[in-house]
């Protein structure tokens, strides 16, 4: 038998009415007892009138929701009331008064010979909870459906809708409005925003609009809104993702699986490949292709959170920030609309493209408007109290309408006693979060234990629930004070319960048959979570202990996709929360996520954002300096080997993600060194001091290198392990040559490249993060340049960025194109130098280096003061000194002051380059960073000389100084510079032999090279001072 088709009739004052019974409805259409239909339904454009008459002429049950509008609207009683009477006389179907409000429906003499719901003819606005009466009306729809299935003529059967029909992967309006959340017939007070979208679909400028407020506000509902009215009848593709249902909390949240599916859905053929970037920048072509609505919901876990060192905003997830920065250059084809919490302040998003729209709560009106439409009562006056009182928050008046609407019969008075505040911030969802606790309240107090274990379950979760793992915590025996009434109850009633608590607007859930997923709104999960845990931890960790089982035993061994990997990813998020972290780190994050040293989900999957998302449960309250350690009768405590394992991967992805200088990257392994301590000298003992002496090296810390560098020497000495020797080398190379020690630093850089094992170039570049042997060859280059030996410098560097791009390690490749630019700008070649390191940028921006980005966007500053761009160059000098100070980083400091300085003396702005160079030399003496403090000397004696007369013995001094030091160091080629300054000084005072000799003696060191910039200059200069 098929479904018997439900035609609703109700007033159109009483919306809120009908949206109330449809919700309650739903059990009923989930398993095709019955089809519903009311006027809401027709679209746009379309022929109203005939489509109602084609309605009822169909249908085979009618609703009448009986209230007084009903019964004085002309429509009703004039046209539908009249129809389906006649229907009823002739054909026998169903016709069912359902008393809502209080009103004299006894006296009308259609309805006095017909049954009602509820039975007794006590309206639903007269029981307490309302939500009860519904239920029971639904419960007797049920029985009269199957009767008048049973009377109808016998026809094929239709298929059970939902368990038959399977979602598909899809670019439809329909399937993307199913991934959104936020879903509401009416919306109010945000008629300006909506037509602030529509101007925006018709701009050819616009690619991207981002709206901004704190959660609650309603940035997901208006979203939704809009594309349900106003871009449905566009024939265009339509793609989207809500990421704030992955995370409620700072550290959450991650791109990889919406990358995955979405690059398959539109025909990638290996959406798997490559980092996040790649993958970002592959979506970003595909969508741009054809026009195109993506909808990025919630996207703040992505983001960098408040506090976190300057970066507010800004978006940890390489993959959306590639996807989001390839859009903005493609205006007028696609558009992509954000919602966050947070401002996007990315540079690389910096854009007349973007715009960003912040959204206020709502105006009073509307805020009265909301409440009244969901059936509180009440003058304008108490109605405006309510809203003043939970601050026009959206999120919290409508759970407040409903509210009041299920237990206090829609009352507007007293709305203090009624819903107390509870005491949190207001961004944190004050308002909404006291009408929670006032539905936890009045379900204790009812005794409705079963939609409270509903909400306290959702809690348990940071992402949306699929059906089958809700089952898993059906599933007997009982978990006391959690799942008691769940396990007993049949899931008709489960249904019933779920309908209830969505149309409250506690609860809502999408999809078909076992892909239904439960959700909520972040705040909801974020509220009954902690209430779960706050009063009974015991049930909260038994709960989060039988999804863990479930998750590990029903996930595949060893996931070959994203897809695969996420149920075992969520296991151990599980597994954490239910306090067995020995268990999870050992049977299921490091042999099946990790793979041993393959570090399969890193590598091969490019989930580095799943990962930290992850980790982060291994570790106290979030703190990344803190892993959990002390166990208890309810956790497991981790040995020190397991946390120093967990520090390890932590510093590792931390450093991938965020940077060098990272303060939660210094946490990890110092806390990973002092456990090592305890164990003895292992290999990770090496990697913790080798994560230090990255972190020290780029923060500019010298001594704190030095001492790093010697005893990680020393250690891989007594190790005797072959993947600690090139790194080893790489350590002392790069130390030596940052404190002037060219002719050490291009041996050990030489003896580095020799150690190369070519089988174990990958596990060692994702181990140390960039592959040492590459590095110790970029090393080994630069020295070379700075011993004289500029064509054996350059051919070393091409070599490596060679290696680099073959290995396909994106952050080798990153060091290397640095060392690359920084070459070029050693050979005074400024177009080579923008070349380089504007391919450096691109890089950096695709993968998320931002420390590395910096650096080459110093580097081009250079390039264009050179080619004759003085203000923009020296502006992006300025700009790039600052973001690299607010990075945390001192390494390059001096290089960078230098390169400013050049560019001061180009235009005249003599003082200001001295201020940078003295401070450039006062950082070189404090951090012992002296591969540059020859040319700061040198360049300052040319900022003397700019004072006149007064300035030349002091800049013949400078010059002596810096000729010094570059012998010291052995760096002919800083000796040149400061020769070739000094040489012109002295021709200038006559001094013309002594100018030549000095001149000559230091360019006949010279072998290769000569068509570099300080070389030509030289022979020029010579040529002048022998005529």
């Amino acid at each position: 038998m098929g479904a018997s088709k439900v035609f609703i009739s109700y007033s159109h004052a009483d919306g809120a009415h009908a949206k109330r019974i449809l919700v309650h409805l739903d059990p009923l259409k989930r398993d095709g007892t019955i089809s519903s239909w009311y006027d809401r339904c027709i679209l746009p454009g379309q022929d109203w009138r005939s489509i109602i008459e084609a309605e009822m002429s169909d249908a085979d049950m009618a609703l009448f929701l009986i209230t007084p509008h009903f019964l004085a609207s002309e429509f009703c009683q004039d046209v539908e009331v009249p129809y389906m009477l006649l229907k009823y006389e002739r054909e026998g179907i169903v016709i069912i008064p359902i008393i809502v409000d209080h009103c004299d429906w006894g006296n009308v003499a259609w309805l006095s010979r017909i049954n009602v719901l509820p039975a007794d003819g006590k309206p639903v606005r007269a029981h307490r909870p309302q939500s009860k009466a519904w239920t029971q009306i639904c419960q007797d729809l049920r029985k009269l459906a199957h009767l008048s299935l049973q009377k109808r003529a016998p026809q094929a059967a239709l298929a059970n809708t939902y368990a038959a029909k399977k979602v598909p992967v899809s670019l439809s309006l329909d399937h993307l409005l199913e991934e959104l959340p936020g879903g509401t017939d009416e919306l109010f007070g945000r008629e300006e925003d909506l037509r602030f979208l529509d101007n925006v679909l018709q701009s050819d400028t616009i690619s991207a609009v981002a709206l901004v407020a704190f959660g609650g506000v309603g940035k997901s509902a208006l979203v939704r809104y809009w594309l349900s009215h106003n871009a449905r009848a566009l024939n265009i593709r339509f793609i989207g993702c809500s990421f704030y249902s992955q995370g409620t909390r700072e550290h959450a949240g991650t791109s990889d699986q919406f990358l995955v599916n979405t690059l398959r859905t539109l025909g990638d053929p290996e959406p798997n490949r490559g980092p996040l970037w790649m993958r970002g920048q592959r979506l970003a072509e595909l969508i741009a292709a054809e026009p195109t609505i993506l909808v990025l919901d919630g996207l703040e876990p992505l983001q960098f959170g408040p506090g976190a060192e300057g970066r507010e905003g800004q978006l940890k997830d390489t993959g959306i920030r590639e996807l989001l920065a390839s859009l903005i250059k493609k205006p007028g084809r696609s558009l992509c609309i954000v919602t966050s919490r947070l401002h996007l302040t990315d540079a690389s998003l910096h854009s007349l493209h973007l715009v960003q729209r912040s959204l206020d709560i709502l105006p009073a009106e509307a805020a009265r408007e909301l409440l009244s439409y969901r059936g509180v009562h009440g003058s304008d006056a108490e109605l405006d109290v309510i809203a003043r009182y939970l601050g026009r928050h959206a999120l919290a008046l409508v759970l407040a309408a409903e509210y009041l609407y299920t237990f206090k019969e829609g009352r507007a008075s007293d709305i203090h006693s009624n819903i107390p505040l509870i005491n949190e911030q207001i961004k944190a969802g004050r308002h909404a979060k006291s009408v929670m606790a006032a539905y936890e309240f009045a379900l204790r107090q009812d005794g409705n234990l079963l939609d409270s274990e509903l909400l306290h379950i959702l809690g348990l979760f940071d992402r949306p629930v699929l059906w089958d793992w809700f089952n898993a915590l059906r599933c007997p025996p009982a978990i006391p004070g959690v799942t008691e009434a769940l396990v007993r109850a049949p899931e008709q009633e489960v249904w019933e319960a779920i309908s209830r608590l969505r149309q409250w607007g506690l609860m809502d859930y999408s999809g078909l048959s076992r892909e239904v997923y439960l959700d909520s709104h972040p705040l909801v999960r974020e509220y009954f979570g902690a209430r779960l845990q706050m009063h009974n931890e015991a049930g909260w960790r038994k709960a989060h202990e039988r999804l863990y089982e479930y998750l590990a035993q029903a996930s595949k061994e060893f996931p070959d996709t994203l897809n695969e990997m996420t149920p075992l990813l969520v296991a151990v998020v599980h597994g954490c929360k239910a306090g067995r972290h020995r268990d999870v780190l050992h049977s299921i994050y490091l042999p099946r996520v990790m793979r041993g040293e393959q570090y399969y989900a890193l590598h091969k999957l490019g989930a580095l954002g799943s990962l930290l998302s992850v980790l982060i449960h291994f570790f106290e309250s979030g703190n990344w300096g803190h892993p959990l350690s002390l166990g208890g009768a309810e956790v497991q405590g981790l040995s020190d080997t397991d946390q120093i394992t967990v520090l390890t991967h932590a510093g590792m992805c931390l450093t991938a993600a965020r940077g060098y200088a990272a303060s939660e990257v210094e946490q990890c392994y110092t806390k990973a060194r002092d456990l090592c301590l305890n164990v003895g000298e292992t290999r990770d003992l090496f990697i913790a001091l080798f994560g230090l002496w990255r972190y020290h090296l780029v923060r500019g810390e010298g001594q704190k290198t030095k001492e790093l560098a010697a005893r990680l020497y020393a250690l891989s000495k007594s190790l005797n392990d072959p993947s600690t020797f090139t790194a080893a080398e790489r350590v002392m190379s790069s130390s030596l040559y940052y404190q002037g020690e060219n002719a050490f630093a291009a041996e050990h850089g030489q003896k580095g490249v020799g150690l190369r094992q070519p089988e174990a170039m990958l596990s060692n570049a994702l181990l140390f993060l960039n592959e040492p042997s590459i590095s110790c060859l970029g090393y080994w280059a630069m020295a070379l340049w700075h011993l004289g030996d500029p064509d054996q410098a350059r051919k070393k560097i091409q070599e490596a960025v060679l290696l680099s791009q073959q290995l396909s390690h994106a952050h080798t490749l990153a060091i290397s194109l640095l060392f690359s630019a920084m070459l070029a700008q050693f050979c005074r070649d400024a177009w080579k130098t923008q070349e380089k390191a504007a391919d450096l940028i691109r890089l950096c921006v695709q993968e998320g280096f931002s420390l590395w980005q910096i650096a080459g966007e110093a580097l081009v500053g250079w390039a264009l003061v050179r080619i004759g761009h003085e203000e923009t160059g020296i502006e992006q000098l300025e700009s790039s000194l600052v973001s690299w100070e607010k990075a945390g980083a001192k390494l390059f400091r001096g290089y960078w002051l230098s390169m400013l300085a050049e560019s001061y003396r180009q235009v005249g702005r003599t003082d200001e380059g001295i201020r940078a160079l003295d401070e450039g030399l006062q950082l070189a003496k404090m951090n012992g960073e002296g591969w540059w403090e020859a040319d700061l000397y040198r360049l300052k004696g040319e900022l003397l000389l700019k004072l006149g007369q007064e300035g030349e013995t002091q800049a013949e001094s400078h010059f002596f100084k810096a000729q010094e030091i570059a012998r010291q160091q052995g760096a002919i080629s800083l000796e040149l510079r400061a020769a070739i300054s000094c040489s012109k000084l002295w021709h200038k005072l006559g001094r013309k032999q002594e100018a030549r000799a000095l001149l000559a003696e230091v360019y006949e060191k010279f072998t290769s090279g000569h068509d570099t910039g300080d070389l030509v200059e030289a022979r020029t200069l010579l040529s002048a001072l022998s005529a």
